[in-house]
C-alpha cells in the first residue's frame, strides 16, 4: 500500500517505516538529535541489531531509490525500518 506521511521514531526501539513491501523509497530524517539507522528487511521482521545499518543525520535523504540499490548485498529486501537512541520524526515516501 502506498503511502506518504511523517512518523515518529520512539528511542531505541526498530519502527517499521513502510506499511507493505516496498521497492523504491524516500526517506528523509526530518528530526533527531542523533544519526538514524536504517536496516532493510525481507518481511514484516524488525531487525535486532544495527549490524549493516546506513546511518543518515538529520536533514539527509534519500530520493526515490531501490532498495536493493541501498542495501546490495541484503537480498531481496521489502521493508525498511528505522532505529534511533534519542528518537526521530522520518518522512516515509513508496508506492
Amino acid at each position: 500500500m502506498a503511502q506518504n506521511t511523517t512518523l515518529s521514531i520512539p528511542p531505541r526501539t526498530w519502527t517499521q517505516l513502510t506499511n507493505a513491501d516496498a521497492t523504491n523509497v524516500t526517506v528523509q530524517v526530518i528530526q533527531s538529535l542523533a544519526p538514524v539507522s536504517l536496516q532493510a528487511a525481507i518481511g514484516a521482521v524488525a531487525p535486532t541489531t544495527e549490524a549493516g545499518s546506513l546511518r543518515l543525520p538529520a536533514g539527509d535523504f534519500i530520493v526515490n531509490t531501490a532498495l536493493q540499490n541501498i542495501f546490495p548485498g541484503a537480498g531481496l529486501v521489502t521493508r525498511l525500518y528505522a532505529y534511533s537512541e534519542q528518537g526521530a520524526e522520518v518522512l516515509i515516501s513508496h508506492a
